[in-house]
């Protein structure tokens, strides 16, 4: 193997990690921190779930087509899937935010039961 060949193999190995990041991060990350929604846990396992699925066949689809070779990836989806799902996720200032909110809503909604029964 030449040094030509070499850096070529390199070059073409950073180019398809480079677009699996974004295929598999793109969405997650645009969610999270472009868009600034915030999950529950189990909408962040959905989303991800989902998410990881769709690019999974893509690119199964994706090779079939190219190569002819029907080539499943399945570790590297879940992979990228358990990262997906730890951006999405809420950290435990957002989980006591949702939880200091939906408390708050709570107590309105009670105090304003009592209201209306005076």
């Amino acid at each position: 193997m030449g040094n030509d060949e070499f850096n070529q193999t390199v070059l073409l190995g950073i180019v398809d990690l480079v677009i699996t990041v974004i295929a598999y991060l793109g969405y997650p990350l645009y969610c999270k921190y472009i868009a600034k929604k915030t999950y529950t846990e189990e909408e962040a396992r959905n989303l991800a779930l989902k998410n990881t699925i769709i690019v999974a066949v893509i690119f199964v689809l994706f090779r079939l087509f190219t190569s002819g070779n029907l080539i499943l990836t399945g570790g590297a989806a879940v992979l990228w899937g358990f990262v997906s799902y730890s951006i999405l996720k809420p950290n435990r200032q957002e989980q006591h935010r949702q939880e200091q909110s939906s408390e708050d809503d709570d107590t309105d909604l009670t105090e304003l039961l009592k209201k209306l029964d005076k």
